[in-house]
């Protein structure tokens, strides 16, 4: 975890979590992002997937849900391509400000900087950027040296200013995989 965002962007994606049962928005989201991975690697980019739960007695759901997610795959055998960390005690949930029953699900694009590029709150537990829609932010991060508006992909009725100024420390901790919030599950060592 600590080189993920080394050297290139890292899209963060903050499923629902430990809900029973299994979210089938969280689970096919990650199936779209093992299956679209390969072309966040061709853009420089690193996918991290966070799972909240509750307490660490729930970490053995993550299993199920990661199941259901590659039941959705042409290939359900394949490989989990990337990181996906747990947010244990929600912590990570809290100091973003998108708590909502476990979590509110929101996809970030942070620069190697640690600076937010993008973020977007879902409204509702379906209401997510596609996997398209991510890779084309990219590419738009890529033509340009600018740092982006994030304002603009924010959900102003789901998200405060506090987002944007405690993003830049929960991704630093994502980074050094600080095992007091963040628990790294998955590494890459596994990818196909």
């Amino acid at each position: 975890m600590r080189d993920l965002g080394k050297d290139r962007n890292v899209v963060l994606v903050v499923t629902r979590g430990n809900t029973s049962p299994i979210c089938p928005y969280c689970s096919t989201q990650t199936a779209h992002y093992i299956r679209d991975y390969e072309q966040f690697e061709e853009r420089n980019a690193e996918v991290v997937i966070v799972y909240p739960v509750e307490a660490k007695g729930d970490q053995r759901k993550l299993d199920s849900f990661l199941a259901d997610a590659r039941g959705r795959l042409v290939d359900p055998n394949r490989a989990i391509p990337f990181p996906v960390v747990f947010d244990v005690e929600l912590t990570a949930v809290n100091r973003l400000g998108i708590r909502k029953d476990l979590s509110k699900p929101a996809t970030y694009i942070i620069s190697p900087d640690g600076q937010v590029l993008y973020a977007y709150v879902d409204a509702h537990w379906g209401d997510r950027p596609a996997t398209t829609v991510i890779l084309e932010k990219l590419d738009g991060f890529q033509s340009t040296e600018e740092p982006q508006d994030v304002s603009s992909a924010m959900n102003p009725d789901t998200v405060g200013s506090a987002v944007r100024t405690e993003m830049t420390l929960s991704i630093h901790v994502v980074r050094q995989a600080d095992p007091a919030w963040l628990w790294h599950l998955n590494s890459n060592t596994d990818r196909p």
